[in-house]
C-alpha cells in the first residue's frame, strides 16, 4: 500500500508488461521463468516506496521462498497471474486500501494452497489424487 503514492504511469506501463509475459509463460504452460516474472514484478513495487526496512526483510523473506513453488503447488501459477492483475489495478487507482487488502489475499492464498500441497505430499499422495 506504500507504494501507491509512489508508483507512476511509466512504473505502471512496466509491471503490465511483466504481467503480460507472465500470462504468455502460463499460456504455454511453462512455468520456468514465472518465478523471476514475480520477482521481477514485486522488485519495481518494493522499490517504488520509501521503505528501505520493508525491501530489507523482503528480500531476506524471497531467499527461502524454492522456484518450484511455480510447478510443485497446484493453482500456484494462478495465485500468480490473479495477484499481479489484482496490484495492478489497485495501483492505478491509487487505492492503497485495496493495495493492502490484496497483497493479505495473495500472501492467506498462497499459504493455503502451500499448506494444502504439504498435506498431500505428507500424506503419500500426489496433487492429482
Amino acid at each position: 500500500s506504500r507504494a501507491v503514492e509512489h508508483v507512476d504511469d511509466a512504473m505502471i506501463a512496466e509491471l503490465r508488461a511483466i504481467h503480460h509475459e507472465s500470462l504468455a509463460l502460463v499460456h504455454r504452460r511453462t512455468v520456468h521463468g514465472l518465478d523471476e516474472k514475480n520477482r521481477e514484478f514485486y522488485s519495481i513495487i518494493n522499490h517504488a516506496t520509501d521503505a528501505p526496512k520493508l525491501r530489507w526483510v523482503a528480500g531476506l523473506c524471497i531467499r527461502y521462498v524454492p522456484r518450484s513453488l511455480y510447478s510443485d503447488v497446484p493453482g500456484w501459477p494462478d495465485i500468480t497471474l490473479a495477484g499481479q492483475e489484482s496490484m495492478i489495478e489497485a495501483l492505478e487507482a491509487r487505492d492503497a486500501g485495496s493495495a493492502r487488502a490484496i497483497t493479505e489475499s495473495i500472501h492467506r492464498r498462497a499459504g493455503d494452497a502451500l499448506a494444502e500441497s504439504f498435506e498431500i505430499t505428507t500424506a503419500g499422495l500426489s496433487p492429482a489424487e
